[in-house]
This record gives C-alpha cells, sequence and structure tokens, in this order.
C-alpha cells in the first residue's frame, strides 16, 4: 500500500513539473513517465488517460490554494484584517509557487470548462461566498464604503496575480534579480493592502 502510495507520489510531482513546463498540448504521457522513473503501463495504471492525470494535478494546485486561504473570511477579524491576511497569504502562496500563474492562465484559454469544475471541486465558492458576506457585513456596519465585491476580489486577485504572470517581463524591465523580486513582493502586500484600504475607508 505504502509503495503505491510512493509511486503515485512521484507520477503526480513529475506530471505537476512536466505540464508546467510545457503545458498540456506539450506534454506526453511518455514523457511524465520517463521524469517519474516508471513504464508507461504503470503509469496507464494509475491515470488511463492524460486528461485524467492533468485534472488531478490541477486538483492539486487549486487544493494548495483552498488550504492556505480557507478560513480567512470566516474568522472574527475586522474586514480589513481579513483583506490584510488573504492578500499576505495569498502573495505568499504565489511566491512558494511561482510559475503557476503563468500556467494556470495558459490553461484558462485553452480549457475554461476544466477550471471552472476544479473552481467547483475544491470548495473556493465557499471562499467567494464568504469574502462577499464579510463585504456585506462590514458595509451594514458602516465600517467600510459600499462596494461591488466582484470588482473588489477581481481587483486583489489581479494585483496578486501580475508580477508573477509576467515576472520574466517584471525582472527585465525593470532590471532586477530573483531576491531583489523577493523584496519587492513582500513590499507589494502592504501597498496593495494600502490601496484597497483607502477605497474602503475614503467617505
Amino acid at each position: 500500500m505504502e509503495q503505491n502510495e510512493n509511486t503515485e507520489m512521484k507520477i503526480l510531482e513529475a506530471a505537476n513539473e512536466v505540464f508546467k513546463e510545457k503545458g498540456y498540448d506539450g506534454t506526453s504521457m511518455q514523457e511524465i513517465a520517463d521524469k517519474a522513473g516508471v513504464n508507461k503501463s504503470m503509469l496507464h495504471y494509475y491515470y488511463r488517460s492524460k486528461d485524467k492525470l492533468f485534472h488531478k494535478v490541477f486538483q492539486s494546485i487549486f487544493s494548495k490554494f483552498v488550504s492556505a486561504t480557507a478560513g480567512i473570511f470566516s474568522q472574527d477579524l475586522d474586514i480589513l484584517e481579513k483583506i490584510r491576511l488573504f492578500i499576505d497569504t495569498h502573495i505568499d502562496f504565489l511566491m512558494r509557487n511561482p510559475d503557476m500563474p503563468a500556467f494556470i492562465i495558459h490553461e484558462i484559454r485553452r480549457n475554461p470548462e476544466l477550471i471552472a469544475d476544479v473552481f467547483k471541486s475544491q470548495g473556493q465558492e465557499n471562499l467567494v461566498s464568504s469574502f462577499f458576506n464579510s463585504l456585506q457585513e462590514a458595509v451594514k456596519e458602516g465600517k467600510i464604503n459600499p462596494v461591488d465585491p466582484v470588482q473588489l476580489l477581481m481587483n486583489i486577485i489581479s494585483m496578486n496575480l501580475f508580477p508573477f504572470a509576467a515576472k520574466n517581463i517584471v525582472t527585465s524591465v525593470f532590471q532586477v534579480t530573483d531576491d531583489q523580486f523577493t523584496i519587492l513582493m513582500n513590499q507589494r502586500k502592504s501597498e496593495i493592502f494600502n490601496m484597497v484600504k483607502i477605497m474602503l475607508e475614503n467617505k
């Protein structure tokens, strides 16, 4: 049983690397088998098709994000503190997985239905509804300005994601090293939060 779990883990780790590097269309099951150090028949024993394996990899990617951010908006915290914590947690997650945004954006264009299915299966809808409910409650209590929750969440996620999705451009245009990029992203947490805070508090 343990050997089976180890083999499956090796396959998933290999698939994750190859899919991120080459995308769905550029990846073959043979490449994944070679990367995992298993024969192709063993790979097909665990995953009968590239579609099933790709779906599993995508689920794994989203589950990491869900586990990192789950529960933030259900905590007994001020709405601005919840938003600050979400921004910090999201950017920390992206710094640990810097190649993920570009990969996801590419696959969204290729197969948007898959992304929507994984989104639902991983409980992302609960995160969104929790965020919306927190905002609506804060507005009713007069703590923040009325705001379109969809626009706000899209703005936050977009501001968090862009530097990672376009990292090669960012580092080239601004001539920063990887270490300097990390410093910039840590500073970006406060920059984004302050912009959101001004918008929500400005009467």
